[in-house]
Protein backbone atom coordinates (compact mmCIF):
# COMPACT_ATOMS: atom_id res chain seq x y z
CA UNK A 1 0.00 0.00 0.00
CA UNK A 2 1.10 3.56 -0.72
CA UNK A 3 1.33 5.95 2.24
CA UNK A 4 -0.43 9.32 2.26
CA UNK A 5 0.79 12.24 4.41
CA UNK A 6 -0.56 15.65 3.35
CA UNK A 7 -2.52 18.71 4.41
CA UNK A 8 -5.83 18.82 2.52
CA UNK A 9 -8.79 21.17 2.10
CA UNK A 10 -12.07 19.47 2.98
CA UNK A 11 -14.56 19.49 0.11
CA UNK A 12 -17.59 17.30 0.86
CA UNK A 13 -18.35 15.35 4.04
CA UNK A 14 -20.61 12.32 4.56
CA UNK A 15 -20.84 11.57 8.32
CA UNK A 16 -21.22 7.93 9.36
CA UNK A 17 -24.26 6.71 11.28
CA UNK A 18 -22.16 5.69 14.28
CA UNK A 19 -19.38 8.26 13.99
CA UNK A 20 -16.52 8.58 11.56
CA UNK A 21 -16.99 9.91 8.05
CA UNK A 22 -16.27 9.58 4.37
CA UNK A 23 -15.07 12.84 2.88
CA UNK A 24 -13.48 14.25 -0.24
CA UNK A 25 -10.65 16.76 -0.13
CA UNK A 26 -8.08 18.57 -2.23
CA UNK A 27 -4.34 18.47 -1.71
CA UNK A 28 -3.14 22.08 -1.57
CA UNK A 29 -2.41 23.25 -5.11
CA UNK A 30 -4.34 20.38 -6.73
CA UNK A 31 -7.72 20.49 -8.45
CA UNK A 32 -8.52 16.77 -8.35
CA UNK A 33 -10.59 15.62 -5.38
CA UNK A 34 -9.50 12.55 -3.34
CA UNK A 35 -11.79 10.29 -1.28
CA UNK A 36 -11.02 9.48 2.36
CA UNK A 37 -12.55 7.05 4.84
CA UNK A 38 -12.06 7.59 8.60
CA UNK A 39 -13.53 5.52 11.44
CA UNK A 40 -15.03 6.93 14.63
CA UNK A 41 -11.84 5.87 16.47
CA UNK A 42 -9.83 8.27 14.31
CA UNK A 43 -12.07 11.34 14.11
CA UNK A 44 -12.74 13.21 17.35
CA UNK A 45 -14.90 15.64 15.36
CA UNK A 46 -16.48 15.50 11.94
CA UNK A 47 -14.58 17.72 9.45
CA UNK A 48 -16.36 20.70 7.93
CA UNK A 49 -16.26 21.92 4.35
CA UNK A 50 -13.48 24.48 3.90
CA UNK A 51 -11.36 23.30 6.84
CA UNK A 52 -7.75 22.21 6.49
CA UNK A 53 -6.72 18.87 7.96
CA UNK A 54 -3.41 17.04 8.05
CA UNK A 55 -4.17 13.45 7.10
CA UNK A 56 -2.06 10.31 7.27
CA UNK A 57 -3.18 7.00 5.79
CA UNK A 58 -2.85 4.45 2.99
CA UNK A 59 -4.27 4.26 -0.52
CA UNK A 60 -6.51 1.30 -1.34
CA UNK A 61 -8.50 0.42 -4.46
CA UNK A 62 -12.23 -0.29 -4.01
CA UNK A 63 -14.65 -1.79 -6.52
CA UNK A 64 -17.32 0.90 -5.97
CA UNK A 65 -15.30 4.07 -5.40
CA UNK A 66 -11.93 3.41 -6.98
CA UNK A 67 -8.96 4.87 -5.13
CA UNK A 68 -9.70 5.68 -1.47
CA UNK A 69 -7.40 6.67 1.40
CA UNK A 70 -7.98 4.85 4.68
CA UNK A 71 -7.20 7.44 7.35
CA UNK A 72 -4.87 6.53 10.24
CA UNK A 73 -4.74 9.99 11.77
CA UNK A 74 -6.37 13.34 11.03
CA UNK A 75 -5.74 16.67 12.72
CA UNK A 76 -7.45 20.00 12.20
CA UNK A 77 -4.87 22.55 11.03
CA UNK A 78 -4.70 26.37 10.84
CA UNK A 79 -5.26 28.29 7.63
CA UNK A 80 -2.09 27.46 5.61
CA UNK A 81 -1.95 30.93 4.03
CA UNK A 82 -3.84 34.19 4.33
CA UNK A 83 -4.36 33.92 0.57
CA UNK A 84 -6.90 31.16 1.30
CA UNK A 85 -9.05 33.18 3.71
CA UNK A 86 -11.68 33.90 1.05
CA UNK A 87 -12.18 30.19 0.29
CA UNK A 88 -12.58 29.44 4.00
CA UNK A 89 -15.13 32.21 4.59
CA UNK A 90 -17.18 31.14 1.57
CA UNK A 91 -17.10 27.38 2.15
CA UNK A 92 -17.10 26.82 5.92
CA UNK A 93 -20.59 26.38 7.47
CA UNK A 94 -19.56 28.46 10.52
CA UNK A 95 -19.75 31.56 8.32
CA UNK A 96 -23.24 30.95 6.99
CA UNK A 97 -26.55 32.24 8.33
CA UNK A 98 -25.72 35.90 9.04
CA UNK A 99 -25.77 37.46 5.57
CA UNK A 100 -22.09 36.99 4.76
CA UNK A 101 -22.24 35.88 1.12
CA UNK A 102 -19.70 35.65 -1.68
CA UNK A 103 -20.13 39.31 -2.66
CA UNK A 104 -19.38 40.56 0.87
CA UNK A 105 -16.36 38.24 1.16
CA UNK A 106 -15.05 39.52 -2.18
CA UNK A 107 -15.57 43.10 -0.99
CA UNK A 108 -13.64 42.42 2.22
CA UNK A 109 -10.70 40.96 0.30
CA UNK A 110 -10.63 43.65 -2.38
CA UNK A 111 -10.90 46.59 0.07
CA UNK A 112 -8.95 45.25 3.07
CA UNK A 113 -6.66 42.64 1.54
CA UNK A 114 -6.26 38.99 2.54
CA UNK A 115 -3.33 39.42 4.94
CA UNK A 116 -4.84 42.46 6.67
CA UNK A 117 -8.24 40.77 6.91
CA UNK A 118 -6.76 37.76 8.70
CA UNK A 119 -4.90 40.14 11.05
CA UNK A 120 -8.11 42.03 11.87
CA UNK A 121 -10.05 38.80 12.41
CA UNK A 122 -7.38 37.36 14.69
CA UNK A 123 -7.50 40.54 16.78
CA UNK A 124 -11.31 40.64 16.88
CA UNK A 125 -11.27 44.09 15.27
CA UNK A 126 -14.84 44.09 14.00
CA UNK A 127 -14.95 47.90 14.09
CA UNK A 128 -12.33 48.16 11.32
CA UNK A 129 -14.02 45.38 9.33
CA UNK A 130 -17.30 47.23 9.88
CA UNK A 131 -15.99 50.07 7.69
CA UNK A 132 -16.38 47.68 4.76
CA UNK A 133 -19.54 45.73 5.65
CA UNK A 134 -22.31 46.23 8.22
CA UNK A 135 -20.83 46.26 11.71
CA UNK A 136 -23.36 43.72 13.01
CA UNK A 137 -22.19 41.25 10.33
CA UNK A 138 -18.53 42.10 11.04
CA UNK A 139 -19.04 41.42 14.76
CA UNK A 140 -20.64 38.04 14.12
CA UNK A 141 -17.85 37.21 11.66
CA UNK A 142 -15.20 37.88 14.31
CA UNK A 143 -17.05 35.80 16.92
CA UNK A 144 -17.27 32.79 14.63
CA UNK A 145 -13.73 33.22 13.29
CA UNK A 146 -12.21 33.25 16.78
CA UNK A 147 -14.23 30.24 17.89
CA UNK A 148 -12.87 28.26 14.93
CA UNK A 149 -9.37 29.69 15.52
CA UNK A 150 -9.47 28.55 19.16
CA UNK A 151 -10.50 25.02 18.19
CA UNK A 152 -7.80 24.86 15.53
CA UNK A 153 -5.06 26.12 17.85
CA UNK A 154 -5.96 23.50 20.48
CA UNK A 155 -5.89 20.69 17.91
CA UNK A 156 -2.56 21.94 16.53
CA UNK A 157 -0.97 22.23 19.99
CA UNK A 158 -1.96 18.70 20.98
CA UNK A 159 -0.77 17.28 17.66
CA UNK A 160 2.59 19.08 17.86
CA UNK A 161 3.29 17.72 21.34
CA UNK A 162 2.09 14.20 20.61
CA UNK A 163 -1.08 14.13 22.68
CA UNK A 164 -4.14 12.03 21.92
CA UNK A 165 -6.66 13.85 19.72
CA UNK A 166 -9.45 12.60 22.03
CA UNK A 167 -7.86 14.57 24.87
CA UNK A 168 -7.67 17.63 22.61
CA UNK A 169 -11.41 17.44 21.90
CA UNK A 170 -12.18 17.08 25.61
CA UNK A 171 -10.03 20.04 26.62
CA UNK A 172 -11.57 22.24 23.92
CA UNK A 173 -15.03 21.57 25.36
CA UNK A 174 -13.85 22.52 28.86
CA UNK A 175 -11.67 25.55 28.04
CA UNK A 176 -13.35 27.98 25.68
CA UNK A 177 -10.78 30.78 25.37
CA UNK A 178 -7.00 31.35 25.37
CA UNK A 179 -6.58 27.60 25.87
CA UNK A 180 -3.19 27.12 24.22
CA UNK A 181 -1.54 30.01 26.07
CA UNK A 182 -2.85 28.69 29.38
CA UNK A 183 -1.54 25.21 28.57
CA UNK A 184 1.85 26.62 27.59
CA UNK A 185 1.98 28.52 30.88
CA UNK A 186 1.32 25.31 32.79
CA UNK A 187 0.88 22.05 30.85
CA UNK A 188 0.51 20.21 34.19
CA UNK A 189 -2.94 21.81 34.51
CA UNK A 190 -4.07 19.02 32.14
CA UNK A 191 -3.82 16.63 35.09
CA UNK A 192 -6.90 18.13 36.75
CA UNK A 193 -8.83 18.48 33.49
CA UNK A 194 -8.76 14.90 32.22
CA UNK A 195 -8.45 11.29 33.31
CA UNK A 196 -4.66 11.14 33.18
CA UNK A 197 -2.73 7.88 33.08
CA UNK A 198 1.03 7.39 33.34
CA UNK A 199 1.47 7.51 29.57
CA UNK A 200 -0.25 10.90 29.34
CA UNK A 201 1.64 12.19 32.40
CA UNK A 202 4.90 11.26 30.69
CA UNK A 203 3.75 13.10 27.55
CA UNK A 204 2.85 16.18 29.62
CA UNK A 205 6.29 16.04 31.24
CA UNK A 206 8.00 15.88 27.82
CA UNK A 207 5.90 18.77 26.50
CA UNK A 208 6.70 20.86 29.59
CA UNK A 209 10.41 20.29 29.10
CA UNK A 210 10.16 21.28 25.42
CA UNK A 211 8.29 24.42 26.50
CA UNK A 212 11.23 25.37 28.73
CA UNK A 213 9.83 24.32 32.12
CA UNK A 214 12.75 22.96 34.21
CA UNK A 215 12.62 19.68 36.11
CA UNK A 216 12.58 21.46 39.49
CA UNK A 217 9.86 23.93 38.56
CA UNK A 218 7.12 24.32 41.21
CA UNK A 219 4.46 23.68 38.55
CA UNK A 220 5.99 20.30 37.80
CA UNK A 221 6.31 19.30 41.46
CA UNK A 222 2.73 20.30 42.25
CA UNK A 223 1.48 18.53 39.12
CA UNK A 224 3.19 15.25 39.99
CA UNK A 225 1.63 15.25 43.47
CA UNK A 226 -1.74 16.03 41.95
CA UNK A 227 -1.34 13.08 39.55
CA UNK A 228 -0.69 10.70 42.47
CA UNK A 229 -3.77 11.95 44.34
CA UNK A 230 -6.00 11.61 41.27
CA UNK A 231 -4.63 8.13 40.69
CA UNK A 232 -5.60 7.24 44.26
CA UNK A 233 -9.01 8.83 43.73
CA UNK A 234 -9.59 6.56 40.73
CA UNK A 235 -8.91 3.64 43.09
CA UNK A 236 -11.58 4.90 45.49
CA UNK A 237 -9.37 6.80 47.97
CA UNK A 238 -10.38 10.43 48.50
CA UNK A 239 -7.35 11.02 50.75
CA UNK A 240 -3.85 9.54 50.81
CA UNK A 241 -1.44 9.29 53.73
CA UNK A 242 1.59 11.55 53.36
CA UNK A 243 3.98 8.62 53.59
CA UNK A 244 2.07 6.75 50.88
CA UNK A 245 2.31 9.78 48.60
CA UNK A 246 6.07 9.91 49.13
CA UNK A 247 6.31 6.19 48.37
CA UNK A 248 4.28 6.54 45.15
CA UNK A 249 6.46 9.48 44.14
CA UNK A 250 9.59 7.37 44.39
CA UNK A 251 8.01 4.72 42.16
CA UNK A 252 7.24 7.14 39.31
CA UNK A 253 9.42 6.60 36.27
CA UNK A 254 9.99 10.24 35.39
CA UNK A 255 13.40 11.91 34.98
CA UNK A 256 14.94 13.97 37.79
CA UNK A 257 12.04 14.11 40.23
CA UNK A 258 12.92 16.48 43.11
CA UNK A 259 12.81 15.37 46.75
CA UNK A 260 9.35 14.19 47.85
CA UNK A 261 9.21 16.74 50.69
CA UNK A 262 9.85 19.61 48.27
CA UNK A 263 7.18 18.33 45.88
CA UNK A 264 4.62 18.21 48.69
CA UNK A 265 5.53 21.75 49.81
CA UNK A 266 5.05 23.10 46.28
CA UNK A 267 1.73 21.25 45.90
CA UNK A 268 0.46 22.87 49.12
CA UNK A 269 1.76 26.30 48.04
CA UNK A 270 -0.05 26.01 44.71
CA UNK A 271 -3.28 25.25 46.60
CA UNK A 272 -3.97 22.30 44.30
CA UNK A 273 -3.55 20.08 47.38
CA UNK A 274 -4.62 20.37 51.01
CA UNK A 275 -3.91 18.43 54.21
CA UNK A 276 -6.08 16.55 56.66
CA UNK A 277 -4.81 15.52 60.09
CA UNK A 278 -6.50 12.66 61.89
CA UNK A 279 -5.28 10.41 64.72
CA UNK A 280 -1.74 11.79 64.49
CA UNK A 281 -1.64 10.94 60.79
CA UNK A 282 -1.20 13.51 57.99
CA UNK A 283 -3.19 12.93 54.79
CA UNK A 284 -3.10 14.74 51.46
CA UNK A 285 -6.14 15.43 49.33
CA UNK A 286 -6.67 17.12 45.97
CA UNK A 287 -8.52 20.41 46.40
CA UNK A 288 -11.25 19.25 44.00
CA UNK A 289 -11.99 16.13 46.04
CA UNK A 290 -11.90 18.16 49.27
CA UNK A 291 -14.40 20.68 47.89
CA UNK A 292 -16.78 17.93 46.75
CA UNK A 293 -16.59 16.14 50.12
CA UNK A 294 -17.18 19.38 52.00
CA UNK A 295 -20.19 20.23 49.81
CA UNK A 296 -21.72 16.77 50.27
CA UNK A 297 -21.16 16.92 54.05
CA UNK A 298 -22.81 20.35 54.20
CA UNK A 299 -25.87 19.11 52.27
CA UNK A 300 -26.20 16.00 54.44
CA UNK A 301 -25.94 18.02 57.67
CA UNK A 302 -28.51 20.46 56.31
CA UNK A 303 -30.91 17.59 55.54
CA UNK A 304 -30.38 16.00 58.96
CA UNK A 305 -31.00 19.29 60.77
CA UNK A 306 -34.28 19.92 58.92
CA UNK A 307 -37.24 18.54 60.93
CA UNK A 308 -39.24 15.87 59.11
CA UNK A 309 -43.00 16.54 58.78
CA UNK A 310 -45.01 14.29 61.06
CA UNK A 311 -48.14 14.39 58.91
CA UNK A 312 -48.81 14.12 55.19
CA UNK A 313 -50.84 17.34 55.37
CA UNK A 314 -47.69 19.24 56.34
CA UNK A 315 -46.10 18.23 53.02
CA UNK A 316 -49.04 18.99 50.74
Amino acid sequence: MIDFNQTVEINKVYPGTFGGAVFTALILGDKKSISFRASNKILTKIPNTGEYWHVKGQYIITADYGQVIIVNSATLRPLPSSALVGRLLIKHPAFRGFFLGKKKVSKLISEIGEFSLVHLLNNNNYVAIGDCIAEVIAKQLCIRWNKLKEETEVATFFAEYGFDSILAAKIYKICKFNTVQRLKNNPYSLISLANINLKTLTQIDKAAFLLGIPRDDPRRMAGIIEYILYKKLDQGHTVCALEDVKFELKQLKLPEIPAPEECVIQALKSKSTCTLEKENQVYLQSIGAAYIEQSVAFQLNSMLSTPSPSKLSQIV
